[in-house]
């Protein structure tokens, strides 16, 4: 393997090689790793504090809940493990993205399907909701379709409404767009915007 110099003052506290990391994460007490096909929770010495193995497919990210809960996000599904390495749910969708979490715990999250009945091979994005033990509270389906690239973002205001934001490339009219959406906590739209 490669060494990779350290900057001028900077001390190597710990290394593992073994790991095949994909991606980190780390909190103010812990530091996860997303192996190949793995997820492992370490201290901040290194030593870890438990390991998964799984397969994780078209990998999308991680994220952490304020109760320490770890959330994966791969091709296929939406992932909850606990605090304590247990695995505890999983959603199924394609392509999950752009997760965030409101102040009772539960989960906003992206996902995209593809849809023959409206457009042949065309991806078409979905929002969802959830509660804290993966009930799927509302789901809302955004078409989009001729998209070649997809990036979503999510936030949560303080009175629990929540925010989608879709930024693409539009092969159909060949633009970037950018689409943002608002919802209430039950699901009904408050208003949206699009911009060319």
């Amino acid at each position: 393997t490669e060494e990779i110099p350290l900057s001028a003052g900077a001390i190597e506290v710990w290394r593992n090689t073994n790991l095949g990391g994909r991606d980190f994460l780390a909190d103010e007490n812990f530091l996860y790793i997303v192996g190949q096909d793995n997820i492992s929770k370490h201290e901040p010495n290194g030593l870890e504090v438990w390991h998964l193995e799984m397969y994780l497919g078209l990998y999308r990210g991680i994220a952490l809940d304020p109760d320490g809960n770890l959330y994966c996000l791969n091709s296929g599904q939406l992932i909850k493990i606990s605090a304590s390495g247990e695995l505890l749910w999983s959603g199924n969708g394609f392509y999950f993205d752009g997760i965030s979490f409101d102040g009772n715990g539960d989960i906003y999250a992206f996902y995209q399907i593809r849809d023959s009945n409206l457009c042949l091979n065309d991806w078409y994005n979905m929002v969802a909701k959830y509660d804290p033990n993966g009930t799927e509270l509302w789901q809302i389906p955004m078409p989009v379709m001729n998209v070649s690239t997809c990036r979503h973002a999510t936030a949560i205001d303080p009175q629990g409404n929540s925010h989608f934001a879709v930024y693409q490339y539009d092969s159909e009219i060949q633009a970037d767009t950018l689409r943002l959406y608002k919802y209430d906590s039950a699901g009904q739209e408050l208003w949206h915007i699009e911009e060319y």
